[in-house]
């Protein structure tokens, strides 16, 4: 699968796929990670349903090895009698997982029948075999040029953790060592894979295409059993490079370069989150951007504190404690200057008491407005007089 999340009619979901939104690609790989072959899954071939897709595919791929005696291994998606007897005619040795609801095959054992270790097969007339093996689960396989008699011995670990032998057959064995490869060149490609974001869907094909020329090219020189005299000399010369070369040394710059844009908007940095020093580069810098931030907060709540006690502070009170608002005449206090009463008075309107007689008036009557200590007319006329 190739990512791409854009709009395009050849583009595929797979829910149960790592990449689930992309451009599905059939390939054929070799035991080394080799890419032999492909195909990009563009949907059903002309108006009709195409029923029999896997084989289609298969008989596609597998065209160029055709009389040439190689071994083919795929799984129960692609596998069915049919195609086994087919590439049984065309001398390509096949073998894969099988599906034991597909047609035309036989009735074999029951999956309760079954113990650990046993396994029930049969053979056709053309060599094709089918194998049921009893393992924690029931694994089956087909088969056109393995003997189902043949079995070897595998380790299985109990419940009490002691380790015991299980006869398995041999064709389970040897599709299991062979049916990596595809995953094996996956591995290869994203080790040193572009992976640049793309709006246009033939961005991202052409970059996997990169990709997989970077991998086919890298796998001949390596491989053990190349020699340095049978690599030409001329190639060498021309390359200038060493006989040995890896992915590390021929992969993309981990950040790309800034683009010129007039917008106005926050700066994107793009990188390779797969390599282990970027990611200890980025957790650095987020580490430092949080310890900046907690800082600038503590500032902040500090000065917010500060300004809020300086306020309580500073502020006036505006009624004096002492005076009860009531409706009766006796119980009211009266402005000595123009003897209006407090419970008639507005909030708005402050009031001040004299410090001598202990008599109250309103601040605009007094004259005294923001101030401490205050003698009224009568209090400073006594004192005068005195």
């Amino acid at each position: 699968m190739v990512k791409f999340t854009g709009r395009n009619s050849n583009k595929q979901y797979m829910p149960k796929k790592p990449i689930k939104r992309g451009f599905k690609i059939w390939c054929l790989v070799d035991k080394h990670g080799y890419l032999w072959n492909f195909e990009v899954y563009t949907g059903k071939v002309g108006d009709s349903v195409e029923n029999q897709l896997g084989a289609r595919v298969v008989k596609q791929l597998s065209q160029p090895l055709q009389n040439k005696n190689h071994l083919l291994f795929f799984d129960n998606y692609f596998t069915s009698y049919p195609l086994m007897t087919y590439l049984k005619s065309k001398n390509i040795h096949a073998c894969g997982t099988i599906n034991l609801t597909r047609k035309y095959l036989p009735n074999l054992k029951k999956d309760k029948d079954l113990k650990l270790g046993e396994y029930d097969w049969f053979v056709d007339q053309g060599d094709t075999s089918i194998v049921k093996w009893r393992d924690k689960r029931i694994v089956s396989l087909l088969s056109n040029f393995h003997n189902p008699e043949d079995a070897t011995a595998v380790r299985r670990r109990s419940k009490d953790g002691s380790i015991t032998m299980v006869s398995c057959p041999k064709v389970l064995s040897e599709y299991n060592k062979h049916m990596n490869c595809v995953d094996k060149f996956d591995q290869n490609k994203k080790s040193c894979e572009i992976n640049r974001k793309a709006h246009k869907w033939w961005h991202r094909l052409f970059f996997h295409f990169i990709d997989t020329a970077i991998v086919n090219s890298h796998l001949p020189i390596n491989h053990r059993g190349v020699q340095e005299e049978d690599v030409p000399d001329v190639v060498l010369k021309r390359t200038n490079i060493p006989q040995i070369v890896t992915p590390s040394e021929i992969r993309p710059f981990p950040k790309a370069g800034d683009r010129k844009n007039n917008r106005a908007r926050k700066k994107m940095k793009s990188t390779i989150l797969t390599d282990t020093p970027e990611k200890e580069k980025l957790r650095e810098e987020q580490e430092i951007s949080n310890r900046k931030k907690e800082a600038k907060n503590l500032k902040l709540k500090k000065r917010n504190f500060l300004e809020s006690n300086t306020k309580n502070k500073n502020k006036k009170k505006s009624k004096p404690k002492t005076i009860v608002a009531s409706s009766d005449e006796e119980d009211d206090y009266f402005c000595i200057v123009c003897l209006g009463a407090y419970s008639k008075s507005r909030k708005v309107q402050d009031w001040i008491e004299c410090t001598s007689c202990k008599k109250w008036a309103h601040e605009k009557c007094a004259g005294k407005q923001n101030v401490l200590f205050y003698n009224c007319k009568h209090c400073t006329s006594d004192i005068d007089e005195d």
